[in-house]
């Protein structure tokens, strides 16, 4: 479980380098998430509220997410969508496709 991640987060606009920077440590993070969980192998995971920033992330993100979430098919992956990443017509949740939405 884990929670708030906000991958693709503009954290410093006025220092670009920095920004981008902490960018590419939080989609690391991310990744060693996910790759914990396939060294583990675990049954559930669980992204309770704004794993993304926005409803649409930057491609590189996106392309991140789609990897390795099919990167790691033993796992049932449940998000749930939070403030900054809300389920809505358009959004990169439903574009995704492989994804099930239960309401």
């Amino acid at each position: 479980h884990t929670a708030d991640l906000h991958l693709g987060k503009e954290f410093f606009p006025e220092d670009p380098k920095f920004s981008a920077l902490r960018r590419k440590e939080q989609r690391a993070l991310f990744a060693n998430v996910m790759m914990y969980a396939r060294d583990k192998k675990v049954d559930i995971l669980i992204f309770a509220g704004d794993l993304l920033d926005q409803t649409l992330p930057d491609e590189e993100t996106g392309k991140l997410l789609l990897r390795e979430f099919e990167s790691t098919p033993d796992a049932e992956i449940f998000i749930v969508p939070g403030r900054s990443d809300p389920y809505r017509p358009g959004c990169f949740y439903e574009n995704a496709g492989f994804m099930k939405i239960v309401l």
